[in-house]
């Protein structure tokens, strides 16, 4: 009987030392791929995308929601045919980007506009209002800088390093990807001081990823 209780003690010992061993290099193996992610983005991510960052933030709520300035946009690709975006605010956002025709709006309201941009053109209409759509052909409606191809091309990066959120705080020199809720990749603009520590990877001096101590709750 001491025997049998005996073997069953060394087998619950390895059992829990497999669990054990399982979960660290599990673990390590996640920690890893997170590394070689963030390495990716650190050698793919050039001078002319970093700088459209510094404009544009996004957070995971919704399908996504883009914030430039004093305006936000919401940005849903999954539509047939055809691709979303509604723009609260919009007398704000003519500021920024200039567009050709005029939106008559009362600047002391929310003034929130949706478009729905097709192979050719664009649908505009005041959100929630049953009013006949507007169209315009999608290469007269911006005159200078369009800003949903960049919300566009700036979405596929996100989408293709599996970045959950990005916030910008340019005026105090970095950016920060959030590839987790446990890891953050920060780029430092005019460079960093850190150095490499528990939870501090640094790729040069201008990139550096850190894993928080408690995750983020993106909800």
């Amino acid at each position: 009987m001491g025997a049998v209780i005996k073997k069953n003690k060394q087998n619950i010992v390895k059992y829990l030392l497999f669990i054990t061993l399982t979960f660290v290099s599990c673990n390590s193996y996640n920690e890893r791929e997170i590394q070689l992610n963030a390495k990716s983005i650190v050698e793919n991510l050039d001078e002319s995308i970093l700088t459209k960052f510094c404009d544009w933030s996004v957070t995971p709520r919704g399908n996504e929601i883009w914030h430039f300035k004093d305006f936000s946009i919401f940005y849903n690709p999954n539509l047939k045919d055809s691709i979303w975006f509604r723009v609260l605010q919009i007398h704000k956002f003519e500021k920024d980007f200039p567009i050709s025709i005029s939106f008559k709006t009362d600047t002391s309201e929310w003034s929130n506009y949706d478009f729905i941009q097709t192979k050719s053109e664009y649908l505009i209409s005041k959100t929630n209002s049953n009013a006949e759509k507007l169209k315009i052909a999608t290469d007269s409606l911006f005159t200078l800088r369009n800003p949903f191809e960049e919300i566009k091309s700036l979405s596929t990066i996100k989408n293709k390093y599996g970045i959950i959120m990005i916030d910008n705080h340019c005026e105090m020199n970095n950016i920060v990807f959030y590839l987790t809720p446990k890891h953050i990749l920060i780029y430092y603009q005019k460079g960093h001081l850190l150095k490499e520590t528990t939870g501090i990877h640094i790729f040069n001096n201008n990139w550096v990823l850190k894993k928080l101590e408690k995750p983020i709750d993106f909800s």
